[in-house]
């Protein structure tokens, strides 16, 4: 079973993506933290369980800790994390600036724009 964490300070936007992977991805567990913070404890549990998600689909902007400064805190996080989590950036920023620094970051795998789409969902749906 697929296991999914966004993060997003939007909550129309988690709503509508929540419903958009369980949809499309049966059987799929998906979590939101609302916050870079909210998702450090939510992690902080996860490596306390020996669980992490398959996928955290990131948003850049958000207010007191922005996506880009999670992923620098990810890195402290145990090589299980980095082994078995893939991390994406999905946001509606996608200045090149933020393009260069998601891809110069080894930690973050893609850059995906908002709104997700059927296809994207499947695609993540079936990469390992």
């Amino acid at each position: 079973m697929k296991q999914f964490l966004l993060v997003d300070d939007d909550a129309v936007m988690n709503l509508v993506h929540r419903e958009m992977i369980q949809n499309f991805v049966p059987g799929c567990n998906v979590d939101v933290c609302d916050s870079s913070f909210g998702a450090l404890r939510f992690l902080t549990q996860a490596a306390e369980q020996g669980v992490w998600p398959d996928i955290i689909l990131l948003d850049i902007n958000m207010p007191e800790m922005n996506g880009f400064e999670l992923v620098e805190r990810l890195h402290a996080f145990s090589q299980d994390l980095k082994a078995s989590t893939r991390v994406l950036i999905l946001s509606s920023s996608l200045h090149p600036q933020d393009q260069d620094r998601a891809q110069a970051d080894a930690l973050i795998s893609s850059v995906l724009s908002k709104p997700l789409t059927r296809e994207v969902v499947e695609t993540l749906a079936t990469q390992d």
